[in-house]
């Protein structure tokens, strides 16, 4: 064997500098930020409620259950930081925890699971007030395509999951007998989040042309069109992770590449949920300022005359009788 080929096969193939790196932290500190905001917004949602002595309905419904996958996604990324090897190099798992490695396929398909359901159910809960605010048909129209691409593309990428791998065991066992094959990850991911950016445009675009016809001042005006805005506050979370899709390659250092991917699938739903609650703090708003110094209140009792004022105008040509109704929920 000649030198060259003998120094070939004894010199390590990666550095102990790069194969020390770890960026697992990152996720870790994520979740945890997500899981303290999400619950103290949700919380904050449901004693709005309270103070409002409203009902409880579907939306609600809509923001618990989404708050349930959110934390499933929270929970998925960090089995998959501590046990499944994220965080590090792959070549770093595969020569001291090379069992690791199937908690870590698992977790590729359990994380979309969850992020899936966790980003359409805030969004079908935002949906669901423009129902019940918008008269015009053409809006109301709009609105009802968009509930149904949200819920087609969840089912349908969900669906897409289960048959990722062929069988869904070649997924985490690369040497079952009779082989398998599996799709391409990455464009399955890409293209999902595409749908996403799609329908958060459109949600936030749909509000626009009945708030600025609304028989209002300009300050209320952006105001509401703020409110509304809020519902599309995972947006730019949502294009960063698809373009994320394009500049990470998940197969080639998938335990490395897959951290920075997990913080953005935490993020985006979170996103989500906390803009669903956000918009229906008006109450707690309106305590707030009851406990204010009276130094303090005249400016928020000026604007909150202003926005009484605007409630007793005849706007039911945009907005109806229900939409009193609607924002009482909220």
């Amino acid at each position: 064997m000649s030198p060259t080929v003998m120094a070939a096969t004894t010199q390590p193939r990666y550095s102990d500098s790069y194969l020390k790196e770890y960026n697992g932290d990152q996720v870790v500190a994520c979740c945890v930020v997500f899981v303290v905001l999400e619950t103290f917004f949700v919380t904050l949602r449901f004693i709005a409620r309270h103070v409002k002595k409203v009902s409880w309905g579907w939306d609600d419904a809509l923001v618990v259950s989404a708050t349930i996958f959110s934390f499933g996604v929270i929970a998925s990324c960090l089995v998959d930081v501590y046990a499944g090897g994220a965080g590090h190099h792959l070549a770093y798992v595969k020569m001291h925890s090379p069992e690791r490695l199937e908690t870590w396929a698992k977790m590729t398909l359990v994380i979309p699971l969850m992020y899936l359901p966790a980003v359409a159910l805030p969004k079908l809960s935002i949906n669901a007030l423009y129902l019940r605010i918008f008269s015009d048909r053409m809006n109301r129209v709009v609105c009802w395509i968009i509930t149904g691409l949200v819920v087609a593309n969840c089912i349908g990428s969900m669906v897409a999951a289960f048959v990722a791998c062929v069988p869904l065991e070649f997924l985490w066992n690369r040497k079952l007998p009779g082989g398998g094959h599996c799709i391409d990850f990455n464009a399955w991911y890409r293209w999902g989040s595409l749908m996403n950016i799609f329908t958060d445009v459109v949600m936030l675009v749909v509000p626009i042309p009945v708030m600025l016809n609304l028989q209002a001042s300009v300050k209320m005006k952006i105001g509401l069109i703020l409110t509304f805005g809020v519902g599309s506050i995972g947006l730019v979370t949502a294009i960063i992770r698809f373009v994320g899709f394009f500049s990470e390659d998940m197969a080639a250092d998938g335990t490395w590449t897959a951290t920075r991917l997990m913080i953005l699938s935490v993020m985006e739903p979170g996103f989500y949920l906390l803009a669903s609650c956000l918009v229906c703090l008006k109450p707690l708003l309106a305590r707030v300022r009851d406990w204010m110094p009276l130094s303090q209140r005249s400016t928020v009792t000026d604007r909150w005359t202003e926005i009484n004022v605007y409630r007793m105008t005849k706007v039911e040509n945009k907005i109806t009788s229900s939409s009193s109704a609607a924002t009482d929920r909220c």
